[in-house]
């Protein structure tokens, strides 16, 4: 008992030494291929930050992150096609300090020589098209990892085409710096989807859940539909849980389904308080409030109500203290939401969203504006990156207290009140990989409304909105994000006034920086903007992160409002650039910017602003 206490004792005081020591050091040595850098990025083990080198504060030493480190490292290498690597390490010790040096025995990079299929093959399918699916490529260097994935693709794959037993395993062999890979399959019997057996609804009625699944009956066996269709009830958002999986038997030819199902409460109120931006105003606050049922009757239709109040953040005043209590009310909303999830038997949702925005001369200075009216719009979504959304408006705005003279008489030929009949039509395909911080994909709208004409109302024109991003990652870092938008009001007939709240705007934080908001485009004979009916728009940024959740940003920025679209001119483009910050949170990231001007400067007020704004405006 003695040894063992002072065993214990011995190793007790190796860690507390060993948690007292600090990293002060990291070597990376022998490594031919990839770059210091790029290695040390893929560990924990962390050098101490300069600023934490400034204050004496370095991170701990903890020899099993190291352990595990090697592996990390060792199996990045695999990834690239070094699969003979070896990597080691030791520290030595100065005081508290720890200098760890990193060894690596790169070994010769392995590339793909073949791919074959062994084993016997299904009619329905021959031995190429199951190594077309493969994504490990030949003559690439070769990934251990991909190819055990592509066995799992090949699998999955036979059993989307009704082998629910079908296996499929790898194997490879090397051969001087090359590799031949063999994936053995076995696909099984052949067999159909049976009954299904739902259980858990007390709040639901079944077909509600039986709409959502893609398993039927008789129908050749797909792995695919069962996920599917778990997918699908998910999406409904009336259960908690959903646990889809076969009745147990011994590889029959006819499958069973059990379907276990935990219903959430289908009641709900809400208070939220939102920050963001709305593409016109650099910082817009939220606050709602809102009832809703998700599940009226058991049929799954969701009926709410909404209260929600949007304030702008004045961020162009001189002092902070006085920006953090510049608030000014931009509209009040009251709406009504009922969506019904089919329509004629195809899960096609369709809202009725009847909404009234009391008076206000916040957001539109030249006038009060107050707003009634019903919006009716349906939605389809044949992918998760693809959505089609069609609506109809029918609006009635009452415009009180004109201040702008110019709009005087175009206003009041309608004693002050609008209707609006419309019909539009967007089309959004999102294949970002983060919505608040994008490193690669894209983002695409499209976007066409018609009022007015044969419709009937008071208000006639067409609008076009064309909005394109792009994200591009290099060396795992630095991120180019670009953005191209185009926004057009036509009108069939001449000299037809546009309301100012209908138009665009353009200038602050979300659009072109260096300018203030809503400060690009016309202006009326007081001074203030009145928006124009063609706005154009480029932005180039470089993302990168600099230490702990702070990313920085250089930027460059284009664009202009014209009055209407004959009077564009490829030189009135304002330009503007500068540098930025950003705070990455759990809600977006919160964004300081600085623009200069650089081309077509403002002829009065500063050349250069700042901004605060959360998200990246694209």
């Amino acid at each position: 008992m003695g040894i063992l206490r002072k065993i214990i004792a011995a190793l007790v005081f190796a860690g507390v030494v060993l948690s007292q020591t600090k990293v002060c050091g990291i070597a990376v040595f022998d490594n031919e291929e990839l770059a210091d850098w790029k290695l040390k990025k893929l560990i924990r083990t962390q050098e101490a930050p300069w600023y934490h080198k400034l204050v004496g504060k370095r991170p701990s030493f903890k020899p099993r992150q190291l352990e595990k480190d090697l592996k990390i490292i060792e199996d990045y290498y695999r990834s690239a096609g070094y699969l003979d690597v070896k990597v080691n390490a030791n520290a030595h010790l100065e005081g508290d300090c720890a200098y760890i040096n990193i060894f690596i025995e790169e070994g010769g990079r392995y590339t793909l020589k073949s791919a074959e299929i062994i084993g016997e093959v299904s009619p329905h399918i021959s031995s190429a098209e199951l190594l077309s699916r493969l994504d490990s490529k030949i003559g690439r260097p070769v990934d251990p990892k991909m190819l055990q994935a592509d066995a799992r693709k090949l699998r999955r794959f036979i059993q989307e085409l009704g082998y629910p037993y079908a296996t499929a395993e790898m194997s490879f062999e090397k051969a001087d710096s090359t590799v031949d890979a063999k994936f053995a399959v076995d696909f099984g019997r052949y067999a159909y989807f049976g009954e299904t057996t739902i259980s858990g609804l007390a709040l639901t009625v079944p077909p509600v859940v039986e709409r959502e699944l893609e398993i039927e009956r008789g129908a050749p066996y797909d792995i695919s539909k069962v996920t599917s269709s778990r997918e699908s009830l998910y999406g409904t958002g009336l259960f908690s849980a959903v646990v889809i999986e076969p009745a147990e038997a011994a590889n029959p030819e006819t499958l069973d389904y059990n379907i276990t199902l935990i219903e959430r409460s289908p009641r709900w109120t809400g208070l939220s308080i939102g920050t963001g931006n709305d593409g016109v105003y650099d910082f817009v606050s939220q606050f709602g409030a809102e009832w809703g049922h998700r599940n009226l009757f058991g049929t799954g239709r969701e009926l709410s109500l909404q209260l929600s109040s949007d304030w702008r953040l004045d961020t162009e005043q001189k002092r902070f203290s006085d920006i953090i209590t510049s608030w000014s009310n931009l509209n009040n909303r009251i709406e009504f939401r009922y969506t019904e999830p089919y329509i004629f038997k195809r899960k096609i949702p369709v809202t009725l969203n009847p909404y009234y925005e009391p008076a206000n001369s916040t957001k539109i200075p030249q006038y009060t504006i107050q707003l009634v009216g019903v919006n009716l719009s349906g939605s389809y979504k044949p992918t998760t990156q693809l959505s089609h959304t069609v609506y109809m408006v029918f609006e009635i705005a009452g415009i009180y207290d004109v201040i702008d003279p110019e709009a005087q008489e175009a206003i009041f030929e309608n004693e002050g009140q609008y209707f609006t009949r419309s019909i539009g039509y967007s089309l959004v395909k999102d294949k970002r990989d983060n919505i608040f911080v994008p490193t690669e994909g894209g983002y695409t709208l499209a976007q066409t409304e018609m009022a007015g004409y044969f419709f009937g109302g008071d208000k006639h024109y067409t609008k076009l909105v064309l909005d394109f991003r792009r994200y591009i990652s290099l060396r795992e870092r630095y991120i180019i994000a670009m953005r191209a938008k185009s926004s057009v009001l036509g009108n069939w007939r001449k000299d037809e006034y546009v309301l100012i709240h209908d138009r665009f705007f353009m200038g602050g934080a979300n659009s072109v920086r260096g300018w203030r908001e809503r400060s690009i485009g016309p202006i009326s004979s007081v001074g203030e903007p009145v928006g124009g009916k063609l706005s154009m728009l480029g932005n180039l940024e470089l993302r990168a992160p600099l230490v702990w959740q702070l990313w920085g940003h250089l930027f460059m920025d284009a664009g202009n409002v014209w009055d209407h679209a004959e009077a564009f001119g490829i030189g009135d483009f304002r330009v503007g650039a500068g540098w930025g910050l950003a705070i990455i949170t759990p809600v977006g990231p919160v964004r300081f910017d600085y623009g200069y001007q650089i081309a077509n400067k403002s002829v009065s007020g500063p050349n250069s602003n700042w901004h605060l704004a959360l998200m990246y405006s694209f």
